[in-house]
């Protein structure tokens, strides 16, 4: 009785955990280059015991193990903005460099890129997008500014380089770290100098609403019957010690 209690709980770890999951793809199914997410299980086996005196052999108890987050990929919805320093990315597995305040690199798909105080361009949360010759950097006198398809940047005053794009072969390695940033750690980018970059247009959100939603409901659903069964569980086992009790 004790073990299926315990079972019970590490199901509810899990779903409490994949309930965050879908609840942070709801919050974000309007934000920018936002690629969905989705938990990985595992069954994770308790050996039985081995006592050679049981009359049965004892069943192996299965545990429900977070064993990760899934990241999916696959491209979000362009829309057309307008947007000067707006760009999106025509591949799913190529993404924008950019550097925060410390140096470090970060790769995003989310090309809602503006221009700062200082002229550089950056993301929204600050962090300087890389050309291929380092930042991106647009002096006052500089207008009419243009991004052609290879990423290449033009102004007024003429070239000011190309936008760096790079891509990774396995995309499940990258480290999401927030505000739609990912880190490499064991990962090495190569250029994607075949990319095709699209001025005046955003990739919206992969995530798909309708299926957010009612995955939500069913871990709801799971979750409560869970709780039934455990609460079911917690009586037997309070009625079993009232009536050993009145033995004793």
């Amino acid at each position: 009785m004790q073990n299926a209690l315990l079972v019970g709980l590490s199901r509810q770890v899990a779903l409490r955990r994949e309930l965050d999951v879908v609840a942070n793809n709801v919050a974000n199914m309007n934000t920018n280059g936002y690629k969905s997410q989705s938990m990985l299980f595992r069954d994770h086996m308790k050996n039985p015991a081995s006592a050679e005196h049981f009359k049965k052999q004892d069943r192996a108890v299965h545990f429900v193990v977070d064993q990760g987050t899934l990241q999916n990929f696959s491209q979000g919805p362009m829309e057309q903005t307008g947007g000067t320093f707006h760009m999106a990315l025509r591949e799913d597995d190529t993404f924008f460099v950019v550097q925060n305040d410390k140096g470090e690199t970060r790769y995003t798909r989310a090309g809602n890129f503006e221009r700062n105080s200082q002229g550089k361009l950056v993301t929204l949360s600050g962090e300087a997008v890389q050309g291929t010759s380092g930042e991106l950097v647009f002096s006052g006198d500089e207008t009419d500014v243009a991004i052609g398809a290879d990423g290449s940047v033009t102004t007024n005053l003429g070239s000011k380089g190309r936008v760096k794009v790079v891509r990774f072969a396995q995309l499940q390695k990258l480290e999401n770290v927030g505000d739609n940033l990912f880190i490499a750690k064991t990962e090495t980018p190569a250029d994607a100098i075949d990319a095709r970059v699209q001025q005046g247009y955003l990739e919206k959100s992969n995530v798909r609403p309708v299926k957010e939603m009612s995955r939500m409901i069913e871990v709801n659903r799971a979750y409560a019957g869970v709780v039934s069964i455990m609460d079911k569980m917690n009586e037997q086992q309070k009625n079993a010690i009232d009536k050993l009790a009145m033995r004793a």
